[in-house]
């Protein structure tokens, strides 16, 4: 793949480069020089070079998902490290450039970013963690970041809106905003279980998180009627619309 470097790069939008759309995610941007001094920006996904176990160093064995040919430049001034930067064009909106700095050398190639859709199409359905993308905190509580937002974290005497759905281990659900037509809104604490409370100060707004929610965080020996059981670990779905 010639020579260049890897670094990491986490995109909250959904940028188009080059003509190809790259999804929000966590990637690895590398730059590459091929035998003929041309320079490629290429964009790879993190868990794909996870998986091939090769977290720094080479990446010759992994194929990138996305190489966009870069419009190279020499800078008059050195610059001492490398620098990344995306320029937004105020005039429209979306719209701007990404540069990258190396050496004396200047990068560039446009892009179009367009911010993804913040209500879902129709009811999200049951799916277990991503291992690879599962955090468990110290109580006990796991999650999976699906998509970021933007913001602020809600503190505890925050009143939140939030769409959701629950499922019990089995995938059956047991509740959900989509089946009201309604979010819910609700104050962080004392209004709900000790794992919505533990997990939605984690997000911010716009964000879509996975919980696992172990039974001495949920509704423990006593269940919740007939829906949930005593003793139930129960998984949910949760949006965090805004903070109010």
């Amino acid at each position: 793949m010639g020579t260049g470097f890897w670094a990491s790069l986490h995109t909250n939008v959904d940028l188009v480069l080059g003509g190809k759309t790259v999804p929000s995610n966590i990637w690895y941007l590398g730059l590459h020089r091929s035998s003929e001094a041309a320079w490629t920006l290429t964009l790879m996904d993190s868990s794909k070079v996870a998986r091939s176990g090769q977290i720094s160093g080479s990446t010759r064995d992994v194929k990138p998902d996305l190489s966009v040919p870069m419009t190279l430049s020499k800078g008059q001034d050195l610059a001492k490290n490398l620098k990344i930067e995306l320029e937004v064009d105020d005039a429209k909106v979306g719209h701007g450039r990404l540069r990258i700095w190396w050496g004396q050398y200047e990068l560039a190639t446009r892009f179009h970013a367009a911010v993804v859709e913040m209500k879902p199409v129709g009811e999200p359905k049951f799916a277990k963690l991503n291992p690879k993308r599962t955090v468990t905190t110290k109580s006990g509580l796991m999650y999976e970041e699906l998509r970021s937002g933007i913001g602020r974290m809600p503190k505890p005497l925050d009143t939140v809106v939030v769409r959701y759905v629950g499922w019990g281990e089995d995938g059956k659900r047991f509740d959900s905003t989509f089946l009201r037509k309604q979010p819910f809104t609700f104050r962080v604490t004392g209004g709900v279980i000790a794992g919505w409370c533990e997990g939605i100060q984690k997000m911010k707004p716009g964000a879509v998180f996975r919980f696992r929610i172990p039974p001495d965080l949920a509704y423990g020996k006593r269940g919740a009627g007939h829906l949930i059981q005593p003793n139930a670990t129960i998984e949910f779905w949760i949006e965090l619309l805004s903070i109010k």
